[in-house]
């Protein structure tokens, strides 16, 4: 059992599986310090060769997780790139909308003067981003 994450794509998230990742001894209900004192005794019944394992484990998973976090916070920025250029595009369209309407290429559907399509793209592109801001914080 250990964290997987394929190379093609960037929503992938690895997860933990597995029933060894569980909490021990079910410490969810344990006020903090007894917490503590049961897991330094849970520690003190492993062998070295268990905690070098456990220990090799969780530094691999936490390597795997930064660099999942840093693809995402790579893909944020790419996404709140292209959403500045959609607004600075639009707002060009929009400057330029006192050009007569027949001198206008037939393009998209027209709302009031406002591109659609476009407005589509910039709702899920606000989307993702948000969703991906979550999934960083977490």
């Amino acid at each position: 059992p250990r964290l997987t994450m394929t190379d093609d794509g960037f929503d992938h998230i690895p997860v933990r599986d597995g029933p060894q990742f569980q909490r021990a001894g079910g410490l969810e209900n344990e006020p903090p310090g007894q917490i503590q004192v049961k897991q330094r005794q849970i520690v003190a019944q492993l062998s070295r060769d268990e905690l070098e394992d456990r220990y090799l484990r969780l530094y691999e998973e936490n390597i795997i997780l930064k660099r999942h976090g840093r693809k995402q916070e790579d893909k944020i920025k790419r996404m709140a790139t292209k959403l500045l250029r959609l607004v600075n595009d639009k707002k060009k369209a929009e400057q330029a909308g006192a050009a007569p309407q027949a001198a206008r290429p037939a393009g998209p559907a027209k709302r009031g003067g406002r591109d659609i399509e476009t407005e589509e793209m910039l709702e899920e592109l606000h989307g993702k981003i948000r969703d991906l801001e979550k999934e960083n914080r977490l």
